[in-house]
Protein backbone atom coordinates (compact mmCIF):
# COMPACT_ATOMS: atom_id res chain seq x y z
CA UNK A 1 0.00 0.00 0.00
CA UNK A 2 1.21 3.37 -0.60
CA UNK A 3 2.97 5.30 1.98
CA UNK A 4 -0.17 8.29 1.40
CA UNK A 5 -2.64 5.50 1.27
CA UNK A 6 -1.78 4.62 5.32
CA UNK A 7 -2.18 8.18 6.52
CA UNK A 8 1.98 9.10 6.09
CA UNK A 9 3.83 11.44 5.12
CA UNK A 10 5.37 11.08 1.63
CA UNK A 11 8.85 12.50 1.65
CA UNK A 12 11.09 13.76 -1.20
CA UNK A 13 13.96 15.28 -1.28
CA UNK A 14 15.64 17.67 -4.07
CA UNK A 15 19.28 15.72 -5.12
CA UNK A 16 20.55 19.49 -5.74
CA UNK A 17 20.25 19.84 -1.55
CA UNK A 18 23.04 16.93 -1.58
CA UNK A 19 27.05 16.37 -2.08
CA UNK A 20 28.67 13.67 -3.66
CA UNK A 21 27.73 11.57 -6.83
CA UNK A 22 23.79 11.52 -8.45
CA UNK A 23 24.37 7.51 -7.58
CA UNK A 24 25.76 8.44 -3.59
CA UNK A 25 22.74 10.95 -3.25
CA UNK A 26 19.97 8.66 -4.28
CA UNK A 27 21.66 5.88 -1.84
CA UNK A 28 22.00 8.18 1.01
CA UNK A 29 18.28 9.40 0.80
CA UNK A 30 16.78 6.27 0.72
CA UNK A 31 19.36 5.09 3.85
CA UNK A 32 17.89 7.73 5.36
CA UNK A 33 14.06 6.90 4.92
CA UNK A 34 13.06 9.46 2.13
CA UNK A 35 10.25 8.00 -0.14
CA UNK A 36 11.73 10.34 -3.14
CA UNK A 37 13.83 12.25 -4.58
CA UNK A 38 14.16 15.52 -7.14
CA UNK A 39 16.52 14.72 -9.79
CA UNK A 40 18.35 18.12 -10.69
CA UNK A 41 19.25 17.96 -14.26
CA UNK A 42 23.01 19.04 -13.50
CA UNK A 43 23.06 15.85 -11.27
CA UNK A 44 22.01 13.84 -13.38
CA UNK A 45 24.54 15.24 -16.73
CA UNK A 46 27.62 14.80 -14.27
CA UNK A 47 26.34 11.10 -13.55
CA UNK A 48 28.05 8.27 -15.27
CA UNK A 49 24.64 6.42 -15.92
CA UNK A 50 21.77 7.08 -18.12
CA UNK A 51 18.43 8.63 -17.12
CA UNK A 52 17.54 5.10 -17.76
CA UNK A 53 19.58 3.47 -15.28
CA UNK A 54 19.38 6.38 -12.69
CA UNK A 55 15.33 5.42 -13.28
CA UNK A 56 16.15 1.66 -12.87
CA UNK A 57 18.44 2.85 -9.34
CA UNK A 58 15.28 4.81 -7.68
CA UNK A 59 13.21 1.92 -8.15
CA UNK A 60 15.84 -0.34 -6.57
CA UNK A 61 16.27 1.76 -3.85
CA UNK A 62 12.65 1.82 -3.36
CA UNK A 63 12.34 5.62 -4.76
CA UNK A 64 10.10 7.63 -7.00
CA UNK A 65 11.05 10.48 -8.70
CA UNK A 66 8.89 13.15 -7.89
CA UNK A 67 10.48 15.92 -10.58
CA UNK A 68 13.19 16.69 -13.04
CA UNK A 69 14.16 20.07 -12.30
CA UNK A 70 15.00 22.81 -13.40
CA UNK A 71 13.57 23.64 -16.95
CA UNK A 72 15.17 26.97 -17.43
CA UNK A 73 14.77 30.00 -20.28
CA UNK A 74 11.42 29.07 -21.32
CA UNK A 75 8.55 31.65 -21.33
CA UNK A 76 8.95 34.75 -23.69
CA UNK A 77 11.34 33.74 -26.10
CA UNK A 78 11.57 35.28 -29.44
CA UNK A 79 10.10 33.67 -32.15
CA UNK A 80 12.88 32.64 -33.78
CA UNK A 81 13.97 30.76 -30.81
CA UNK A 82 10.53 29.06 -29.86
CA UNK A 83 11.11 25.83 -32.38
CA UNK A 84 14.47 24.81 -30.30
CA UNK A 85 12.95 25.20 -27.12
CA UNK A 86 9.97 23.34 -27.73
CA UNK A 87 12.21 20.63 -28.97
CA UNK A 88 14.82 21.26 -26.05
CA UNK A 89 10.96 20.26 -23.99
CA UNK A 90 10.18 17.40 -25.39
CA UNK A 91 14.02 15.88 -25.31
CA UNK A 92 13.46 16.77 -21.74
CA UNK A 93 10.36 14.75 -21.71
CA UNK A 94 11.78 11.61 -22.62
CA UNK A 95 14.24 11.91 -19.88
CA UNK A 96 11.43 12.17 -17.24
CA UNK A 97 9.94 8.71 -18.36
CA UNK A 98 13.15 7.10 -18.18
CA UNK A 99 13.79 8.26 -14.68
CA UNK A 100 10.09 7.63 -13.76
CA UNK A 101 8.72 10.89 -13.14
CA UNK A 102 5.82 12.87 -14.54
CA UNK A 103 6.14 16.58 -13.25
CA UNK A 104 8.79 19.27 -14.35
CA UNK A 105 9.79 22.08 -13.43
CA UNK A 106 10.14 25.51 -15.02
CA UNK A 107 11.83 28.26 -13.37
CA UNK A 108 10.83 31.82 -14.77
CA UNK A 109 12.89 33.29 -17.70
CA UNK A 110 15.77 34.82 -16.90
CA UNK A 111 16.82 35.43 -20.06
CA UNK A 112 18.23 39.09 -21.27
CA UNK A 113 15.94 38.56 -24.56
CA UNK A 114 12.71 37.27 -22.94
CA UNK A 115 10.13 39.31 -23.74
CA UNK A 116 7.43 40.49 -21.04
CA UNK A 117 4.66 40.15 -22.92
CA UNK A 118 1.81 38.60 -20.91
CA UNK A 119 -0.27 37.59 -23.99
CA UNK A 120 3.11 35.45 -25.78
CA UNK A 121 4.03 33.67 -21.90
CA UNK A 122 0.27 32.41 -21.50
CA UNK A 123 0.80 31.10 -25.20
CA UNK A 124 4.08 29.44 -24.32
CA UNK A 125 2.46 28.02 -21.19
CA UNK A 126 -0.74 26.89 -23.42
CA UNK A 127 1.20 24.94 -25.57
CA UNK A 128 3.50 23.61 -22.97
CA UNK A 129 0.78 22.13 -21.00
CA UNK A 130 -0.84 20.33 -24.45
CA UNK A 131 2.52 19.20 -24.86
CA UNK A 132 2.96 17.53 -21.48
CA UNK A 133 -0.84 16.71 -21.56
CA UNK A 134 -0.58 14.25 -24.70
CA UNK A 135 2.27 12.43 -22.91
CA UNK A 136 0.72 12.40 -19.73
CA UNK A 137 3.07 14.74 -17.83
CA UNK A 138 2.68 17.87 -15.81
CA UNK A 139 4.71 20.55 -15.35
CA UNK A 140 5.43 23.06 -12.46
CA UNK A 141 6.42 27.10 -12.12
CA UNK A 142 8.78 28.53 -9.56
CA UNK A 143 9.00 32.05 -9.95
CA UNK A 144 12.96 32.96 -8.82
CA UNK A 145 13.68 35.79 -7.25
CA UNK A 146 15.97 37.07 -9.61
CA UNK A 147 13.35 36.06 -12.76
CA UNK A 148 13.26 38.85 -15.16
CA UNK A 149 9.64 39.19 -15.58
CA UNK A 150 8.51 36.77 -13.37
CA UNK A 151 10.39 37.12 -9.58
CA UNK A 152 7.53 37.24 -7.40
CA UNK A 153 5.25 33.71 -6.23
CA UNK A 154 1.85 36.49 -7.00
CA UNK A 155 2.96 37.05 -10.63
CA UNK A 156 3.55 32.97 -11.19
CA UNK A 157 -0.13 32.36 -9.76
Amino acid sequence: MPVAAQGLMFTSIATCSLSGTLELKLRASAQAGFNGAEIFENDLLTSQKSAREIGGLLRELGLKCTLFQPFRDFEGMPDNLRPRIFARIERKFDVMEELGTDLLLVCSNVSPVSSADRNRIIADFRELGERAGRRGLRVGYEALAWGKHVWDHREAW
